[in-house]
Order: C-alpha cells, then sequence, then structure tokens
C-alpha cells in the first residue's frame, strides 16, 4: 500500500532528540524516548500528512555512531544505514551546541547522497544557541535550521522545509478491502520478530538471540491473498517483578497499547520452553481486551529432533499435540481459540497461519439475523430451562439482540435475575448455530420490568 509513498529518514548520531522530533511530528507518543543513548534499535516507520496535505512515510531510526563493539547497536546502526538508499528526503539531526566525531563520521557517509539531505539542529532552545549555524552551512547540505523538538522551537519552518523538499506523488488509491491491524505478543525471545519479517518478506525488526532486543512497536504492511495487513512487533512482555528499568516499563506500555489498537492477536508460545507462568498471564490480558487471537507455536524446528520431515514438511506430531494439550487443560475456558504451529525457519505452515487470521477476522464481523436470533433463543429456553432456585420465579427472557462487532456482541434482555451459568449456555448455543466458533462473545444482560 505505501510503497509508492516517499520515505522520510530521520538520522543522526545518539541521543540528538531524534525520536523526540518523531514523536513531535506525529503529534504523539510513539517511539520510546530517554536520555540514555541507543534506546532505538528497530526503524520505526508510519504514516505522516502535512499540513497541506503531503502524505510520506516518516522513519525513526537508531542511532548511527562508529563500529561501539556492541552486537545489537552495531546491527541497529546497520539497519538504519540501509534505509538510505530507499529514502526521498533523509532529516539529518545534529545536537546544536556542538558536532562530534560520532556527527562527522555519519556525515561522510551521507555527501554522496547530499542533495536529499535536510540538516537540523536540535536542542536549540533560544536564538542564543543559534550561533552553531556559521559551522553547519559549511558541511555542504545546503541552509541549516535550528531546532527544539522538545519545546517546538521552528517546528513549523521545518515542516514548511519538509514540504518543499518532498517529491510529489500521485493520489493514493483507496484499498476495496479493509485493512487487517494484527498484534504479535508474547515473552522475549518467543520469535515474534522472526514472524514479522516473513510475514512482511523484510528485515524490518531486528533480530537476535538476546532476548529484550525489541523495545518499540514495529508497525509493518503487507499483502496477502488481495488483502491488506499491518503487523505490530511488539517488545517481549516480562514478569511485573522483572520490569525494573524505566526503558522495559514504557515499551511494555507501547505493547499493552498495541494489543487495544489491533484487530486480531497472535499469542506466540516458544514450543522448545513450553507453556510458561507468564504465557498464562499474556493469555489473561488478552482475554481482558476481548480481541479474537490465536496461540502460535514457534520454533517447531528446533524439535524436528522428535519429529519427522516427509517431503521437506515438519510432520507435526506428539510434540506438537503435546503443547495443544496442555494449552487446553491450561486454559478450558479458552477451548474456542486456536492453535497454529509454525516454523519461521522453515516458512512452513505460514499460509495456515493467515488463513486463521482471516477467518478470525471474518467471525468477528459476522451480523447475525435479529428474527433468527429471538427463534433460537425460544428454542433454547424450552430445550434447557432456566434452573428454579428455591421459591424464586425464575427469570423470563424476553429478547437477545446483536448490538456490536469485533467482537460479537449481545443484548440479553430479562425479567428477573440470570445465572451466569445460563448466560454460558446461550454463548456456547451462539457459538454452535451462529458461526462464531472461534472468537470471544459478549453477552450484556439488562433488566426490565
Amino acid at each position: 500500500m505505501n510503497s509508492s509513498l516517499p520515505k522520510l529518514l530521520i538520522l543522526g548520531r545518539p541521543n540528538v532528540g531524534k525520536s523526540t522530533l518523531y514523536n513531535r511530528l506525529m503529534r504523539k507518543k510513539i517511539a520510546i524516548t530517554s536520555p540514555v543513548p541507543g534506546v532505538t534499535r528497530d526503524v520505526i516507520e508510519n504514516l505522516w500528512q502535512t499540513p497541506h496535505g503531503r502524505m510520506c512515510l516518516l522513519c525513526d531510526s537508531a542511532g548511527c555512531r562508529p563500529d561501539t563493539k556492541d552486537f545489537l547497536e552495531d546491527l541497529a546502526k546497520d539497519k538504519s544505514i540501509e534505509q538510505i538508499k530507499d529514502a526521498a528526503l533523509i532529516l539529518l539531526v545534529v545536537e546544536g551546541m556542538a558536532l562530534t566525531a560520532e556527527d562527522y563520521a555519519l556525515i561522510d557517509t551521507l555527501r554522496p547522497v547530499g542533495k536529499k539531505v535536510l540538516l537540523a539542529a536540535n536542542k536549540c532552545d533560544s536564538p542564543e544557541k543559534d550561533n552553531v549555524l556559521g559551522d553547519l552551512w559549511g558541511l555542504g547540505f545546503g541552509e541549516p535550521l535550528c531546532i527544539s523538538a522538545e519545546h517546538n522551537r521552528n517546528m513549523k519552518q521545518l515542516i514548511e522545509l519538509i514540504e518543499a523538499r518532498l517529491p510529489h506523488t500521485a493520489p493514493q488509491e483507496e484499498n476495496p478491502q479493509p485493512q487487517i491491524k494484527i498484534t504479535i505478543l508474547g515473552r522475549p525471545n518467543a520469535g515474534k520478530s522472526s514472524l514479522a519479517n516473513c510475514l512482511c518478506q523484510s528485515e524490518r525488526s531486528l533480530v537476535s538471540d538476546i532476548s529484550g532486543t525489541t523495545r518499540d512497536v514495529v508497525s509493518s504492511f503487507f499483502s496477502d491473498q488481495g488483502q491488506l495487513f499491518e503487523i505490530l512487533d511488539t517488545a517481549g512482555l516480562r514478569r511485573a517483578s522483572k520490569v525494573n528499568e524505566s526503558l522495559e516499563f514504557y515499551a511494555t506500555r507501547r505493547t499493552q497499547a498495541a494489543l487495544k489498537e489491533c484487530d486480531i492477536a497472535l499469542l506466540l508460545i516458544d514450543i522448545t520452553e513450553g507453556l510458561t507462568d507468564q504465557d498464562k498471564k499474556i493469555a489473561d490480558k488478552i482475554v481482558e481486551s476481548k480481541k479474537p487471537f490465536l496461540f502460535v507455536l514457534t520454533k517447531t524446528d528446533l524439535k524436528q529432533n522428535s519429529a519427522v520431515r516427509v517431503k521437506g514438511m515438519t510432520v507435526l506430531n506428539d510434540i506438537v499435540k503435546q503443547e495443544v494439550e496442555k494449552i487446553r487443560f491450561q486454559f478450558p475456558v479458552l477451548a474456542y481459540v486456536p492453535v497454529a504451529a509454525v516454523s519461521v525457519m522453515h516458512k512452513e505452515s505460514m499460509a495456515t497461519l493467515m488463513k486463521w487470521v482471516r477467518n478470525l477476522h471474518k467471525e468477528a464481523a459476522r451480523v447475525a439475523d435479529e428474527d433468527e436470533l429471538m427463534q433460537a433463543l425460544k428454542q433454547w429456553c424450552e430445550d434447557q430451562a432456566h434452573p428454579r432456585r428455591g421459591r424464586k420465579r425464575p427469570p423470563v427472557l424476553k429478547s437477545l439482540r446483536q448490538t456490536g462487532q469485533y467482537p460479537p456482541r449481545f443484548t440479553l434482555k430479562v425479567y428477573g435475575e440470570v445465572e451466569e451459568s445460563y448466560v454460558r449456555y446461550i454463548i456456547k448455543n451462539l457459538r454452535k448455530e451462529f458461526r462464531f466458533p472461534h472468537v470471544p462473545i459478549l453477552v450484556e444482560t439488562i433488566r426490565v420490568r
């Protein structure tokens, strides 16, 4: 969808305020900001519209500096540098007080593409700090601008310069089908970023064996069978007792926000470690959100010593079956939630996974016929009457109507007081007879006189 839009890339050494500037331009807190250098690791990409309606992809990037002997920081820097060739405009951010050797190393990298570089000196909170302009003119990137992203100084002028430099693009065609947003959740190192990259057929998310590599929510777009999807790769959710750093705290908050935004959630479970208490807690959070979701067993290729290979495909034998049985035993109330098993390494069962996603979205959008609901309610009450408690008269179920979608929501009007067990009986029949087998169903009871 967005491949035809120009890309505006924010580059700079660590801690010059790139993420603060990104959030200022987006007008909301998307990228995590901190005084600690190197917080941003992945390329954070979002659709951005200027005040005059110009559209582009705005990209925040990891800090760029020479080799640090830190594996993750070097990996993040390389991914940022890779974005240069695809960028239509590069916003080079330096700190207004002084240029450093790290700045000059990045400047040398950008000289071959100097015509598409816009230079901004950040942290210039007042005109007295604009005396750095003379030094910046000599860098050869045209007229620089002193700004303060934190205090919103000269941001209007910066946006005007961006608008003037962005290439014109044809109007975007509207998508014939609605976009489906998927959020990937799980413990650290469960394979979330690897799955996101596999589905998008790109290397947007940073992948390593180091737990907690992803900090921000990384948004990517891909198309499958003519349907547009947005996938949100999130930071791993740790036990609350282990979230003792401010960076992890904000990463967790971003992950929880991504769950609220999505249409479908994928809960990844590392099959090499099996179901853990933390997986159960994450599942509880998804259930609280009322989102349709899938259990996804990952890293099945690492269990191939106990499996067999037939024509290049892993046969999902006893190992996967045992894990599914464990999930069903631990979550008896979630028997309706599907379980998929995938191998990102071998790209196995990806089509099955996406088929489940499409089916869940279709189920969540389904609308039941009102007359059929009323007829079914009457039949259910005849098949199994509400239990009588003592001398108290049983309630009379007056009507059942669907009042919402995503997920399906129903209103049950009752004379008297209906027991929770009978509401579960109604939900069970809704699943069976109205084709809602795999999504959460909400039934609100309203007492009438």
